[in-house]
């Protein structure tokens, strides 16, 4: 079974109803995972299956994860599964000097606070009419975030007004040591795929600018 990831610390509230989410996105990722073999490339294929993170409207399906970068990933054999590997930070989001490659689902109101990991991200949106908002907070992070919208709208709010920035399908979202958060605006659910890459911190005259965990009012 892949690694468990959960948001922290939680305070979720049981009184609200998390919507129901539509047919297509209850199915499992169907995974395929290819590889060299002694002779020929090696695929296998297998479904990957979503589940809570212990925040409200949060799922999430972790895909693949590496331990170390360069990889040595690409001389494992065909029944090694990276996605068992755990995380050590930001509640196993993070693998340190590794790669973490999820896809995670949000309802409709769902949000994912304020919090920075000292982690390049690529955000890749996939879910047809969709939107999601990153909200960019006014303190550094060691963050720098990729995001390419492939469908729908992704909303990037900054610290000011003149920082709030829309994506459509095409664009991309660069983001570079800034704390963030997201949110889904609704109507209906969203589905993003993240891979995080662990990063060096950002240093501010001469001071390491320490990671922050969500602070949670779910």
């Amino acid at each position: 079974m892949p690694a468990t990831l959960s948001y922290f610390p939680i305070n979720m509230s049981t009184e609200r109803r998390v919507p129901e989410k539509p047919q297509e996105l209850l199915k499992n990722i169907t995974r395929i995972v290819s590889g060299v073999g002694e002779n020929e490339n090696t695929t296998t294929t297998d479904s990957v299956p979503f589940h809570d993170t212990g925040l409200w409207g949060a799922t999430t399906a972790l895909l693949w994860r590496t331990s170390e970068t360069p990889s040595n990933d690409s001389n494992t054999d065909k029944d090694f599964d990276g996605a068992r590997r755990s995380g050590d930070r930001m509640g196993g989001f993070v693998s340190s000097n590794g790669t973490n490659f999820i896809m995670q689902d949000l309802a409709p109101g769902a949000e994912i606070p304020l919090h920075r990991s000292n982690t390049i991200d690529y955000i890749i949106m996939s879910t047809c009419n969709n939107s999601l908002s990153i909200h960019e907070f006014a303190h550094l992070g060691d963050e720098l975030n990729f995001g390419t919208t492939v469908s729908g709208e992704m909303i990037s709010t900054g610290p000011r007004n003149d920082e709030d920035f829309r994506l459509k399908a095409g664009d991309v979202l660069v983001r570079k040591a800034s704390a963030h958060g997201y949110k889904n605006p609704g109507p209906k659910w969203a589905r993003y795929a993240v891979v995080i890459l662990d990063a060096q911190p950002v240093v501010v005259d001469g001071e390491i600018v320490p990671e922050e965990t969500p602070q949670f009012n779910a």
